[in-house]
């Protein structure tokens, strides 16, 4: 399965996970999202377990809402609201709000 054409949202959800560990002053490897993001993060979890890490990461601090937000916007004006990347990027940002409000996005 060529998997090239997904990766640019992937790349993306990482990148934004680095953007807000530096936003909160963290440093050094983010398991969670390494685990979740890349084919060879640095420790190996089950997708379960990673995805689990990613939603804690992002639920640390409101910092995560606005770029989800701003994330979501962008791609569904230049890609579109069906397309699979701007999907998983709203399914972030909702997860985000889920995590800060207390409201389940199941």
């Amino acid at each position: 399965m060529e998997d090239s054409p997904h990766s640019a949202g992937v790349a993306i959800d990482s990148f934004r996970c680095c953007k807000v560990a530096l936003d909160r002053g963290q440093d050094g490897i983010l398991d969670g999202p390494s685990a979740y993001f890349c084919k060879h993060p640095p420790c190996q979890y089950t997708d379960d377990q990673a995805y689990k890490l990613v939603e804690q990461f992002i639920a640390e601090g409101k910092e995560g809402e606005p770029m989800f937000k701003r994330a979501v916007e962008s791609l569904e004006k230049s890609l579109g609201p069906e397309h699979p990347d701007t999907v998983t990027a709203h399914r972030n940002w909702e997860i985000c709000r889920g995590k800060i409000y207390g409201v389940s996005f199941n």
